[in-house]
């Protein structure tokens, strides 16, 4: 990553933005803000990079090991995105409906990914609002820094800042959580590579799955509810492990 993002010609609006001042490319699935079905992002220019970085094993690794904790901390919480994440894949993947959408990895269960390639991330105070409000977002520090001088991860409203060293990987439910991260030394180098999924994601399924769609719609006004209590508890976790 590092290599690939000095290689690159960054935008402005890459590099400045409502996260922070770094350069950062978001690719996958998304659903929200006007747009009428799923779509595939697009890097754009940056294309070719960004399938170079999709496609090595490394990156697919980390993709992975990412979404296999999601599914062992939070297996309730995977299990609703699996259910209707399974309907999305299924039914928006024929090449003749002209909407052919493909996963950043085969292994994750997570539709979308940032790329925020430094060379010395440090990101706003600020809230992933359009995730899906209690889904879990991983978040990977990569690079190399002194985790006791910076790089912590900061979570706002618990009122804690964490130790976060290089090759950790956390799940906060960054829609509701307000988070940043402290800046690393200036010698140093830090990168974070994020997995996600937008919350409107799951509102396609009005066309595709009227019953579940008016089951959910239903449930709205208890939802938060029923989000809490995708978490596990702590006697669930310590059985699990």
């Amino acid at each position: 990553m590092l290599r690939e993002g000095e290689a690159a010609d960054f935008h402005k609006k890459e590099k400045d933005h409502r996260r922070g001042v770094f350069p950062a490319i978001n690719i996958g699935v998304t659903h929200g803000k006007g747009t009428p079905h799923p779509i595939q992002l697009s890097a754009g220019t940056h294309s070719a990079m960004m399938r170079r970085l999709l496609e090595d094993a490394d990156m697919q690794r980390l993709a992975f090991f990412a979404s296999a904790s999601f599914q062992h901390w939070f297996p309730r919480t995977y299990a609703y995105y699996k259910q209707r994440l399974d309907v999305l894949w299924t039914e928006f993947t024929k090449r003749e409906e002209g909407r052919l959408l493909k996963k950043n990895f085969p292994r994750s269960i997570f539709p979308s990914a940032a790329f925020n390639f430094g060379p010395r991330v440090c990101t706003f105070k600020h809230r992933d609002y359009l995730n899906c409000p209690f889904g879990l977002c991983s978040v990977q520090a990569l690079g190399e820094f002194d985790p006791k001088k910076g790089g912590h991860l900061v979570l706002w409203e618990p009122k804690i800042f964490i130790e976060f060293p290089a090759n950790s990987v956390v799940l906060i439910p960054s829609a509701t959580i307000t988070h940043s991260n402290t800046p690393c030394q200036p010698h140093e180098t830090r990168l974070s590579f994020t997995q996600y999924c937008a919350g409107g994601l799951f509102r396609f399924l009005k066309a595709q799955d009227p019953a579940l769609y008016d089951q959910i719609i239903e449930q709205r006004k208890d939802q938060w509810k029923e989000g809490l209590e995708l978490f596990g508890t702590l006697e669930e976790l310590l059985h699990s492990s």
